[in-house]
């Protein structure tokens, strides 16, 4: 596998597996290692290595396991430099780990040995090996993914929830919404990317579409305030960044918003305005776009409230700590009105084919909100306790007028 430079023409390695009986937590059960480069793999991991670069990926045992590394090339037809030169490994399906590699890459072993499957210390199913001597489009990915499948039912199912492209073979959010009726769907209609965190630019319409939502959640709304959150995250703007929305009277005074029903959510008499992220939520005005591209603690804290609910003793309370979150996909219609002479474009590799009237996927991310208690309250004997970083007065059980040391 690595007798010839995979950089000349990019490579792609796949293997179907599954561990049993392991009786090793570190046991390797596949290698090509030579001159400490090549592909291991272990019952609960597996690594890609070459002179410069090592990229990982985790999965565990006794679980059906896709597993994919690829190298993409590292010229182009004229001789420069590729743009995009990464080592991928995937997960059934899914980019796991990316690495761009420079130019000290090394993939080449004198003495490359085969690939050698089995372990003393546990059982190992192989379904399938793959190997490429080139990089794989986007496409073939998809269409290996689904003919890989492991039975006729699977494969199908695959093939549905993938049928999402339109005809330029950009991904079309009402196929997406449709095949994936989990997945909620947003979309900005805006007149230019937000640039930086003080850079509120006008929302002309907000979306969201959930296939298996009542018609509550089919939300539509004008006039919104739409920024860059997090000052790292500036730095992912043509294509990662989170960002806030924000229907609130003081930051967006003409805001509209209305559920499926055509329901006023921002109507003066409501106790509580605003849209819910489910049923048992508190409604908010403000909410938060998180990528995760640069930290997935998001996710973590996500799933982390989530399973304190699932799991807490208390079955009364209705809602969470006090941040909650649901996934989706956020597409953005870039009018490029009124760019300024530091704004960003959006899109830029569509090139001549852009069309400024089309909503085009921008970031798998998670909306909803940390800023506030998402607890409806439901009597009197009900409160919310906010647990703080241990070295806080409020956790000291100190008042801010009280002379006392940390010491104390």
């Amino acid at each position: 596998m690595f007798l010839t430079d995979p950089r000349t023409n990019g490579m792609n390695f796949k293997i179907i597996f599954k561990v049993e009986n392991c009786r090793d937590y570190d046991a390797v059960i596949a290698t090509n290692m030579a001159e400490n480069i090549g592909i291991q793999l272990s019952a609960h991991g597996a690594s890609f290595k070459s002179s410069t670069t090592t990229i990982s990926t985790q999965y565990g045992e006794e679980e059906y396991t896709e597993l994919e590394f690829e190298v993409y090339k590292a010229t182009l037809p004229n001789g420069s430099d590729a743009p995009n030169q990464y080592i991928m490994a995937w997960i059934d399906g899914v980019i796991t780990t990316a690495r761009k590699y420079g130019g000290n890459f090394v993939q080449t072993a004198a003495n490359a040995a085969n690939l050698v499957i089995g372990s003393a210390n546990c059982d190992v199913c192989i379904y399938l090996v793959k190997y490429y001597p080139f990089v794989l489009s986007r496409n073939d990915h998809v269409t290996n993914f689904i003919a890989d499948a492991p039975n006729a039912v699977e494969m199908i199912q695959r093939y549905n929830r993938n049928d999402i492209l339109d005809e330029d073979e950009d991904i079309d959010y009402n196929k997406l919404a449709n095949k994936n009726k989990d997945c909620r769907v947003w979309l900005y209609d805006i007149e230019r990317m937000t640039k930086a965190k003080d850079d509120a630019i006008n929302v002309n319409r907000f979306q969201q579409i959930w296939e298996n939502g009542d018609q509550y959640y089919q939300l539509e709304g004008t006039n919104a305030k739409l920024k860059i959150q997090g000052t790292s995250s500036f730095n992912y703007r043509y294509g990662a960044a989170n960002t806030d929305i924000d229907f609130g009277k003081k930051k967006a005074p003409n805001a509209t918003l209305v559920d499926g029903y055509g329901n006023n959510l921002l109507a003066d008499e409501l106790e509580y305005k605003g849209f819910k992220i489910n049923d048992d939520s508190l409604p908010i005005t403000y909410s938060n776009t998180k990528v995760n591209f640069a930290s997935c603690e998001q996710v973590n804290n996500m799933c982390n409230a989530e399973w304190y609910q699932r799991y807490q003793p208390f079955p009364s309370l209705s809602a969470r700590d006090c941040m909650e979150f649901a996934m989706g996909v956020q597409f953005i219609k870039d009018r490029r009105e009124n760019e300024p002479s530091d704004g960003i474009t959006l899109f830029t590799e569509k090139g001549a084919s852009f069309n400024p009237e089309k909503y085009y996927m921008y970031s798998i991310a998670n909306m909803g909100t940390s800023k506030k208690n998402t607890h409806i309250f439901h009597s009197e004997d009900e409160c919310c306790i906010e647990i703080k970083e241990n070295t806080s007065d409020a956790q000291k059980m100190k008042s801010y007028d009280s002379a006392w040391t940390a010491n104390d």
